[in-house]
């Protein structure tokens, strides 16, 4: 027998439901919106250097130039099809080296590479927003605020949860954006509007992006959990501490989960058997 209680919950039929829109949004708050923003500020064009090889050199010139290779995520530092050839293959160097007599590589490194290559060329890499991660996208939009810029969020579900302090307010929906658009599993960007201080610990939430779908899927120990966190209190970070308790739970024992919110510690306890 598993008990558990404190907050009772209708089981119906998940709905998708609205949060009020927050009236008080000042002309501050909202000045930015990711759609009246030029995305072309994220371009730009990079001159980088490629060796031109023998498609059946690859794995041999990809070894020998190690870490001259470029590294950049998302970008292949292998190019294919050479003047339209599938015979041959360009290798982009790293952003440090700049001259097509490859004087900057290490001599012995050059030698091998001027021996057994089919010459060099420049080749224009164009970067964009799709390019860029969360983090940096945010910092290349506010740069001024780089160093605390706040773009950590709890995931429940596809919903993202975010705390913003209240000097980010006024940028709030242009992170909920770049966050919706740089994570393709989050379907819904949140920002707690109040502090908790109500009985059964709920919180105002304001839609920043996304859908107004509150209805979140939590996989946790191989339970699925489906809630609706507009109505409920839900901390993902408390999931270590639930490991941690149910090492010292064992069957068949009578487990009195008080104050259990939606049940992750009693639903999984339940699974214990």
């Amino acid at each position: 027998l598993l008990a558990s209680s404190s907050l009772l919950f209708n089981m119906v039929e998940p709905k998708t439901s609205e949060v009020p829109a927050d009236s008080s949004a000042t002309t501050e708050e909202t000045f930015l919106q990711f759609e009246d923003m030029d995305l072309s500020i994220f371009n730009k064009v990079i001159e980088l250097i490629a060796i031109k090889i023998e498609a059946k050199n690859c794995d041999k010139f990809m070894k020998l130039l190690g870490g001259y290779r470029l590294k950049m995520r998302k970008i292949s530092c292998v190019l294919k099809d050479i003047d339209g050839d599938s015979a041959y293959r360009g290798i982009l160097l790293d952003e440090s080296i700049t001259k097509e007599d490859l004087s900057e590589l290490p001599e012995d490194i050059r030698e091998e590479v001027q021996k057994s290559s089919l010459g060099t060329f420049k080749h224009p890499l164009t970067i964009d927003f799709d390019y860029y991660s969360p983090e940096d996208a945010l910092k290349k939009l506010f740069p001024e605020h780089s160093e605390s810029l706040q773009h950590g969020f709890e995931l429940v579900g596809h919903i993202a949860h975010l705390n913003l302090t209240p000097e980010f307010l006024k940028y709030k929906y242009v992170i909920g954006k770049v966050i919706l658009e740089k994570n393709k599993h989050i379907r819904t960007v949140v920002n707690k509007v109040d502090r908790i201080q109500n009985t059964f610990r709920t919180f105002e939430m304001e839609l920043l992006a996304g859908d107004p779908d509150y209805i979140a899927t939590h996989k946790e120990g191989g339970c699925r959990l489906q809630f609706e966190l507009s109505n409920v209190y839900w901390c993902s970070r408390l999931q270590p501490e639930r490991d941690r308790l149910l090492k010292h739970f064992s069957k068949n024992q009578v487990i009195w989960d008080i104050f259990c919110g939606i049940g992750p510690l009693a639903v999984r306890a339940a699974k214990m058997g």
